[in-house]
């Protein structure tokens, strides 16, 4: 799962999102005035991706991968890491 943490409530956390067999990297998407937009995990035993909105009750669409372990162009093999460029 993915937790927010917040110095200003006491370091109360709440999770945003997850369901995921290894998460094994974490982005966090945002906008151009700081504000999340969404994080985007890499979930190694699911062999997938995701971007998960943390304003709509951590509901997360599978943006890569998915479809199973392989190297098809709709599969990933263990993904380890993830990383955004920002704009």
């Amino acid at each position: 799962r993915v937790q927010r943490c917040t110095p200003a409530e006491g370091r109360a956390c709440t999770t945003v999102a997850g369901d995921w067999s290894g998460p094994s990297g974490v982005a966090v998407e945002k906008a151009a005035n700081g504000s999340v937009i969404a994080y985007v995990v890499s979930d190694y035993g699911n062999h997938r991706v995701q971007r998960c909105n943390p304003t709509d009750g951590g509901a997360c669409t599978t943006v890569a991968g998915g479809n199973g372990e392989g190297s098809a162009a709709n599969q990933l093999s263990y993904p380890g890491g993830v990383a955004l460029e920002q704009a």
